[in-house]
């Protein structure tokens, strides 16, 4: 596996725990781009 597939395979491992998660400020939680969307897991 080269490097850039590595670094590939962990932003959307990385991108799938964010979306999951809320953020820790209350005052700060951005919009969610459509296409990160369908990496929701409820």
């Amino acid at each position: 596996m080269s490097m850039v597939n590595m670094m590939n395979v962990c932003a959307l491992l990385v991108a799938a725990y964010t979306i999951n998660v809320t953020c820790a400020w209350a005052h700060h939680q951005p919009e969610v781009p459509e296409e990160a969307k369908m990496l929701r897991k409820f």
